[in-house]
């Protein structure tokens, strides 16, 4: 009956975590294991794919997204849109300095229509929403 009870709490967690997406903004004092949860999160990839991915587990790492939401140190992307767009903007950044980013610093063009076409899914995938 409590292996029921456990699975079904997670089954409730799950539903309700599953389709969020979550930024790290809080990473100083974190444990190992709590490093690579915060870690996983990109400001795109979605709590199941990082339960579901996690080298530590789907239940540990459920239960250490909890409690690194509780203590603020995770956030939803809903919550703080100005952070997500520094966030992604950062991302660009590094893309850019990275070699397989290099070919887009001649071609402003090129770059344009890339953040165009992730903005563009982006907003489809339901992030913005």
């Amino acid at each position: 009956m409590e292996a029921y009870v456990n699975l079904s709490k997670y089954v409730d967690v799950m539903n309700y975590l599953g389709d969020m997406v979550l930024l790290p903004v809080r990473i100083d004092g974190l444990a190992l294991e709590e490093e690579v949860v915060s870690s996983s999160f990109d400001g795109v990839v979605r709590v199941r794919d990082v339960v579901l991915n996690s080298p530590l587990g789907e239940l540990k790492t459920l239960e250490f997204i909890q409690k690194l939401l509780g203590e603020g140190k995770l956030i939803r992307v809903e919550e703080d849109l100005r952070i997500f767009w520094i966030y992604i903007f950062w991302r660009y950044f590094r893309f850019l300095t990275m070699e397989e980013g290099r070919k887009y610093l001649g071609d402003e063009k090129g770059l344009r229509k890339e953040l165009k076409n992730f903005v563009s899914e982006t907003a489809e995938g339901g992030i913005l929403e």
